[in-house]
């Protein structure tokens, strides 16, 4: 995850020494529109409909 310090969240939850920090799933709902994926064409720039 972009931004995502797992230092920072292991003192914020106390992790002990010995433990180490497994991967993350992020859940919840977006405040906003995600953006589009970089390089990603739209439906009309790969597709053609009766013709070539």
């Amino acid at each position: 995850m972009i931004g995502f310090d797992i230092e920072a969240v292991a003192k914020l939850i106390n992790l002990p020494d010995d433990h180490v920090m497994g991967p993350m799933v992020t859940i919840g709902k977006g405040t906003k529109e995600a953006w589009p994926k970089p390089g990603q064409l739209t439906l009309d720039e790969v597709s053609v409909n009766n013709g070539f």
